[in-house]
């Protein structure tokens, strides 16, 4: 089985994905995409769009400070034969930021190798996702009993510093049934400057909150399950024709809406009103799909440690109890908080996940076709590796960022009840709180989590 990355979302060093980056070079609005006829608006990285690993230019850009030299002009950063300068419009090297044009148009990219048929190119391009910022195409949403809704906040002002998480609930409307299936989303970004990625999760009951956006520092306890994710480089998903997420009698009936916003200038006077659009149908599919979020809980780590471990297993004592014979996971995206450096994931013995490159601020979903079959009684284990050298006291599980995660969340099918949302038990020695305070923990709420 291999496990594919699919999306990497932007993340908090991003360099040459924002506008203001752009400004720092010349031509920086307008480099061409090699592959295409279009833009590469994040040019030091390796998706078109921006965000996630920088590609060869934007580590040397990053390395001379941010800042347009005569020194970066001269490199040939992607060793394709033209200076960095050359392939920007400005051979001479004389652009001076502020200076509103160049004697030529950019002609090139500085960070991928031309040309990409070459097969030196071919090796030193490897890495580059040619594929980021596609436009979102689902052919079943073209179908005449298919809906769609967009939930989006009104215009709100972003504040006037670097990281901002911003919540909201929304309830479901406009269905044509008492219950339909969710089969496709797309994102509708407002502020490019300031997106970083968004998460939706999925609500149930009647829940009373306001009608604008608030800081998220506190959790809504019957919003728990993720239900979609958006981040810089992903145009949406569509799920494919076994299976829907049920809204309305039965699912979900309300989302919570978490956007994460990234002000790296702390600017004033931002605003945004992004959102996420849906596509339901009451022509219900065969399946139903979930994401599960599987992996330890209540451990604790000591500081100044590099490499501070801990696992959790979801375990067949567990899994014996599902209703069906077996389920399959479509995708994972490893979830860990700023001291995750590495997950590794094993079902039934063999390793069929790592990642050995986790960053909270450009998370990966790995994409498993075909699906990853997981029968009744088996077991899955999900191991962390945090470096807690910047922390100076115990580091425990929990919501808030400045707290620690060890989480695998798998989007998997058929789903019902028989499946545990939320699943796992400390294994290998893991630290925990304290021994006998996590084994009490276990034996009174085991049966919830697990």
């Amino acid at each position: 089985m291999i496990s594919v990355p699919l999306l990497l979302l932007v993340g908090l060093s991003g360099c040459l994905a924002y506008q203001h980056y752009q400004l720092e070079i010349p031509n920086g609005n307008s480099v061409p995409d090699p592959s295409t006829s279009g833009t590469w608006n994040g040019v030091g990285h390796l998706n078109a769009q921006g965000g996630g690993p920088r590609n060869v230019f934007g580590l040397d850009f990053a390395a001379n400070g941010h800042t347009w030299t005569e020194s970066l002009c001269k490199k040939d950063s992607d060793g394709d034969g033209k200076t960095n300068g050359e392939e920007l419009g400005d051979p001479q090297c004389v652009w001076k930021k502020g200076d509103t044009q160049t004697a030529t148009s950019a002609s090139g990219h500085p960070g991928i190798c031309e040309p990409l048929s070459s097969s030196t190119c071919q090796t030193q391009n490897k890495d580059v996702n040619f594929e980021a910022g596609a436009p979102f195409s689902c052919p079943a949403t073209q179908s005449s009993d298919v809906r769609s809704t967009t939930y989006r906040f009104p215009s709100t002002v972003v504040p006037s510093r670097v990281t901002s998480y911003y919540c909201m609930y929304f309830p479901i409307t406009n269905l044509a049934a008492n219950k339909e299936h969710l089969i496709a989303y797309e994102p509708v970004i407002d502020n490019t400057e300031v997106m970083h990625h968004i998460l939706v999760y999925g609500c149930k009951g009647d829940i009373l909150t306001s009608d604008s956006p608030s800081d998220c520092s506190n959790s809504m306890f019957d919003c728990n399950e993720l239900v979609m994710v958006w981040g810089v480089g992903f145009s949406g998903d569509c799920f494919p024709q076994e299976y829907g997420t049920l809204i309305g009698e039965g699912g979900y009936t309300g989302i919570y809406m978490e956007h994460h916003w990234n002000n790296p200038l702390s600017s004033s006077g931002l605003r945004d009103s992004s959102g996420m659009k849906i596509y339901h149908t009451a022509n219900l599919r065969a399946d139903e799909a979930r994401y599960v979020i599987w992996g330890p809980m209540f451990f604790s780590l000591p500081p100044g440690k590099l490499e501070e471990k801990t696992a959790g297993e979801c375990p067949s004592r567990t899994t014996s109890r599902f209703q069906q014979d077996h389920i399959k996971i479509t995708k994972i995206m490893p979830h860990m908080h700023l001291l995750g450096r590495k997950m590794e994931i094993e079902h039934e013995g063999e390793v069929i996940l790592t990642d050995n490159t986790y960053s909270y601020d450009a998370p990966k979903i790995f994409e498993y076709d075909p699906p990853r079959e997981f029968k009744r009684g088996d077991s899955v284990k999900v191991k962390c590796t945090f470096d807690t050298t910047s922390k100076t006291e115990q580091v425990t599980y929990g919501d808030a960022t400045d707290d620690e995660m060890c989480f695998m969340v798998a989007q998997v099918y058929p789903y019902d009840t028989s499946v545990p949302t939320f699943c796992g038990i400390p294994i290998d020695g893991a630290p925990n709180l304290k021994p006998m305070l996590a084994l009490l923990l276990v034996a009174v709420l085991g049966s919830f989590f697990c």
